[in-house]
């Protein structure tokens, strides 16, 4: 790449050379074409500049000023006619630099490498590693959820994570439970609190504690009263609370029911049952905290059965010891609210079709009380959000000429509203897609995760945001 960098940027400025090697001063001077054949390397620099990089054909320095890319929209950057190979310009629509590899336009990714990195599992291309995810401070959980585990295909771990002092993320422990077993899909939901992890699957929910020597060991598995095959188990945890969502039969529209369990000393009893027969796809997502349960039932789309209800949120709260329904939240012709709810900082956060509605508490009463637009949204995705941050998924999204790449969208809190912040796409959206298929985001590092279909593998990228 910095081949490339010194064979542009030696080609732009040889167009204004007129003889000599090195400058010191301001010059304009309109050339048609000139070759100039450099038996020496080239030499820009301002009077307070003494260093020389002898190593370089090309050097450029100042103290004060730098280097100006030719700026492009993506539709001008598009049309340029026969572009050579290792052409750089920035575009300003994607807010980032592209060189053109003789075929295609390739975004350039800044990172730091301590900071950025991605993780692939070196077998088992079925083992959806980033099926979900949890980023905390200093630590996070990949479930791979499809893992054969003792020869038992589709079992699943969780892939236990720890940030060193060199801020280096390496592999602490890979969580399973006691038993392997077959088709149990371990670890499609997962919830954390209080050193306390609890992982859904299609068979049960699992609850681990970390022990004195940091690791989590199984110490329940709660089996619910209904069963239905491959029909997987969303948890949420909250306290000595634990709600649980039976899909039912998926992608069919059955009730769903969600389970609530009590802790009440060393062991986890079922204490209430919700469901609804009016609304299908209750609890397609899920949230508890502070005393309220939120179910989303998002996500139904224009493929829904005329009789179906349409999106909205059941919001329960705790009294007595019991979830009683508190409100119920609807956004009139939206068909997506909910797909995603996620309670954060007294607030509310749920997808809708183009954006995030927030909704806050006042009066006794959730309202809404703010909106994240997300710039010209492709699909809807999946979201998080902590402080300041929202990143937003859109997994399908075709990037350049790339289909189904995704990205996501970083969006920033100002004085003046959330704007975006910045675009984040795969490592190599050639080889790298569907990222954004899940993401997690806790202060200033997240996770990200994908599928890289020519690859056959699933991966997880960590970051940090910055300013």
């Amino acid at each position: 790449m910095r081949q490339l960098l010194h064979i542009f940027l030696v080609t732009i400025l040889l167009y204004i050379l007129v003889g000599s090697y090195s400058f010191i001063y301001s010059q304009k001077q309109t050339v048609q074409s000139q070759e100039i054949n450099l038996q020496k390397s080239l030499r820009i620099f301002s009077k307070d500049s003494v260093q020389n990089a002898s190593s370089s054909i090309m050097e450029v320095q100042s103290k004060n000023q730098g280097f100006t890319f030719p700026l492009f929209t993506s539709e001008q950057r598009q049309n340029i006619v026969n572009p050579d190979v290792g052409l750089i310009v920035y575009d300003t629509d994607q807010d980032k630099l592209y060189f053109f590899d003789g075929t295609l336009w390739q975004g350039l990714e800044i990172t730091n490498s301590k900071d950025t990195f991605s993780f692939e599992l070196p077998s088992e291309p079925t083992n959806t590693f980033g099926e979900e995810l949890i980023m905390q401070d200093g630590f996070a959980f990949i479930a791979a959820a499809h893992q054969t585990v003792s020869g038992r295909q589709y079992s699943g771990v969780v892939y236990y994570y720890q940030k060193n002092t060199e801020n280096y993320w390496v592999l602490k422990q890979i969580i399973a439970p006691n038993i392997a077993l077959r088709d149990n899909a371990f670890g499609f939901s997962m919830s954390y609190r209080n050193d306390t992890l609890v992982c859904g699957s299609y068979k049960g929910v699992y609850v681990f504690a970390k022990n004195i020597s940091g690791n989590f060991i199984e110490t329940h598995k709660i089996s619910l009263p209904t069963v239905t095959e491959f029909a997987p188990y969303r948890v949420s945890l909250w306290q000595n609370y634990l709600a649980v969502v039976s899909t039912g039969a998926f992608f069919t529209y059955n009730d769903d029911v969600i389970y609530i369990y009590h802790k009440n000393g060393n062991a986890w009893s079922l204490s209430q049952t919700i469901s609804d027969a009016n609304d299908l796809l209750l609890g397609f997502s899920i949230s508890m905290d502070d005393g309220f349960l939120f179910l989303g039932n998002g996500g139904i789309g224009e493929n829904a059965p005329p009789d179906v209800n349409k999106s909205r949120i059941h919001i329960y709260k705790l009294q007595n010891g019991q979830f009683n329904l508190f409100q119920i939240v609807k956004e009139r012709g939206d068909d997506w609210l909910g797909k995603t709810v996620k309670y954060h900082n007294n607030q509310l956060y749920a997808h809708v079709e183009n954006g995030v509605n927030i909704y806050t508490l006042t009066d006794n009463s959730w309202y809404k009380s703010d909106f994240v637009i997300i710039p010209n949204p492709l699909i809807v995705g999946y979201f998080d959000v902590y402080g300041e941050y929202l990143l937003n998924g859109e997994e399908g999204t075709s990037v350049d000429e790339f289909t189904n790449s995704g990205r996501v969208i970083f969006m920033k809190k100002t004085n003046t509203g959330w704007i975006k912040n910045s675009v984040r796409t795969a490592p190599d959206i050639e080889y790298y897609t569907w990222f954004g298929r899940r993401l997690s985001v806790f202060k200033q590092d997240y996770l990200i995760s994908g599928y890289s279909a020519k690859k056959n593998k699933y991966y997880v990228l960590f970051g940090r945001t910055y300013e």
